[in-house]
């Protein structure tokens, strides 16, 4: 008769441990993988900086093009399979003034490393890309509020942002719930916020600034849409 080894049973205890540790690390990278490290690498910093001016910039085109193909900026569609309440009433059957659609543009979050060292819930620009039509910048076009796309970052990838842009990186103070509201056909109208009225430069149709209000959060954003 075979004897009992209580060895092999402390390895299978092992075993087992080792798994549920590994498990719940896994959980806590994929939780945390968005946000910013203390000191970024600036060459890690200067590559997140390029994909999200990359992505602004095809967002920009697309625009651009229903535009040109015939819708109005009311009927733009930023409706995706991945953040909810960007549904457009107004626009149009066929996705043919839609943003994201299954055989063109697609959807994305920033990447790894480009969120903010920065607690918040959930909400429109935190470690996804939002879409608003009720900020004006300052100078830029007329009073009308911009159609901007923007999301949180942290300061290691927004001073990369400016400096591939030429802009230096400054402090700017707006109303959170109005940048907060999602774009699904309609403009701000009474007294929009306005991107410049404090010390950042204005006229600068993309760049990225500090919110003093919040510390640690940084505001990437570009004009789609200059009225």
């Amino acid at each position: 008769m075979a004897r009992y080894n209580p060895q092999s049973g402390s390895a299978i205890i092992y075993v087992f441990v080792g798994i549920i540790l590994f498990a719940a690390l896994m959980y806590t990278y994929s939780r945390t993988s968005q946000t910013s490290a203390p000191n970024m690498d600036k060459k890690k910093a200067h590559l997140i900086a390029s994909e999200m001016l990359g992505y602004a910039n095809a967002v920009e085109k697309t625009v651009n093009k229903r535009l040109m193909d015939g819708c109005s900026e009311n009927e733009i569609n930023f409706d995706n399979d991945y953040e909810t309440g960007y549904t457009n009433p107004s626009a149009p059957a066929a996705q043919k003034c839609d943003i994201f659609t299954d055989t063109g543009l697609q959807y994305v979050y920033p990447p790894q490393g480009a969120g903010a060292n920065y607690t918040a819930a959930a909400q429109p620009g935190w470690l996804n890309y939002a879409f608003s039509g009720n900020m004006a910048i300052q100078d830029l076009g007329t009073a009308s509020p911009e159609l901007i796309i923007w999301t949180i970052t942290n300061k290691e990838v927004c001073d990369e942002i400016n400096a591939s842009l030429e802009h230096a990186t400054a402090d700017e103070t707006f109303a959170d719930g109005i940048i907060g509201t999602k774009f699904i056909g309609s403009f701000g109208t009474a007294g929009p916020g306005i991107i410049g009225d404090d010390s950042y430069a204005p006229e600068i149709a993309s760049g990225c600034f500090a919110r003093p209000v919040y510390a640690g959060m940084y505001i990437f954003y570009t004009a789609l849409i200059t009225r």
